[in-house]
C-alpha cells in the first residue's frame, strides 16, 4: 500500500481528508463537552470525570480499535451530541466531533471500526460506508491482516463463524421459500456460505433493484454474524441495510 498521511493526523492538524465529508455527520441538538479518556474492552467510550459513551452504529469491540488508532483523540476538548437518553447500562448515546471532523466517520476511515448500518443514524450510513469501503479497499487497520472482517463468501471457513463479518461473493443461486429467502454462493456441499432473511425483507428489497435476476451471478456485500445451522453457514440478514451490489 503506498505511504499515506494517516486520516487522524489530518484531523487533528491538517484539516479532514478528502475520503471523510468537509461537515460530520451529526444528529440531536443536545450536546456537551466532553474529553475521551480511553476505550474499554467492550468498545465503549471512557469520558474524563466517569462518564461512559457509545458510539451508535459502529463496532468497536473484538479487537477492532487498537489504543494507539484512538490515542490522536484522547485528551481533547470534544462534542458528544446525544441522540436519546442514557441506555440502561447509564451509557450515552450519541456522535462525537471534534476539529471540524467526526469521530466515528475518521475511526472507520482508519480501518479501526466496522460499520453496523442497522444502528447507525440514518443520515450518516452513506457516507459512514463510504469511508469504510476506502480503508477496505486501501487495507487499512482491522482490513489490512488475516484477521480482517472481510471474508470470501464461496469459502468462509470455520474463523468466520459467530463474528461479525463482511462477506464478499457472487450469489450463484437464489431460493424462495413461503417463509424465507435464500442466497446462496456456491452449492450446498462446498462449504460455501447462504444468507437467510424472512421473505418480508426480500420482497422489500425488490423496489432496490435486488431480485433474484437481478442478483443471480452479482456480487454483493452482506454483514452479519455466521452461524452453522444443520451443517451449514448461515448469515441471517435481517436488515436491507446489511447487503450492497459490490460495484
Amino acid at each position: 500500500m503506498a505511504t499515506s498521511v494517516s486520516l487522524l493526523t489530518l484531523v487533528l492538524g491538517l484539516g479532514v481528508s478528502a475520503s471523510v465529508q468537509s461537515a460530520p455527520c451529526t444528529v440531536g441538538s443536545d450536546t456537551q463537552a466532553a474529553i475521551l479518556h480511553a476505550i474499554s474492552a467492550q468498545g465503549d467510550l471512557l469520558l474524563d470525570g466517569g462518564g461512559v459513551a457509545k458510539l451508535p452504529g459502529i463496532i468497536l469491540a473484538d479487537g477492532f480499535a487498537s489504543p494507539a488508532m484512538l490515542a490522536p483523540w484522547l485528551g481533547l476538548p470534544l462534542t458528544l451530541h446525544r441522540m436519546h437518553r442514557a441506555d440502561r447500562w447509564g451509557r450515552q448515546v450519541g456522535l462525537m466531533t471534534g476539529r471540524d471532523a467526526g469521530l466515528a466517520e475518521a475511526l472507520l476511515s482508519e480501518g479501526a471500526a466496522l460499520l453496523d448500518p442497522v444502528r447507525a443514524p440514518t443520515p450518516c450510513v452513506e457516507s459512514w460506508r463510504a469511508a469504510e469501503r476506502q480503508a477496505r479497499i486501501t487495507r487499512r487497520g482491522i482490513w489490512a491482516g488475516p484477521d480482517s472482517p472481510l471474508i470470501d463468501a464461496a469459502r468462509p471457513g470455520a474463523a468466520a463463524i459467530g463474528r461479525h463479518v463482511v462477506a464478499q461473493g457472487r450469489v450463484t443461486s437464489v431460493g424462495e421459500r413461503p417463509r424465507r429467502a435464500y442466497l446462496n454462493f456456491g452449492p450446498p456441499a462446498s462449504g460455501a456460505l447462504s444468507v437467510s432473511m424472512p421473505i418480508r425483507l426480500w420482497r422489500d428489497l425488490s423496489p432496490l433493484g435486488i431480485t433474484a435476476q437481478s442478483l443471480k451471478g452479482r456480487r454483493v456485500l452482506v454483514r452479519g454474524i455466521p452461524e452453522t445451522i444443520n451443517g451449514r453457514i448461515i448469515l441471517d440478514l435481517t436488515h436491507a441495510t446489511s447487503i450492497e451490489l459490490d460495484p
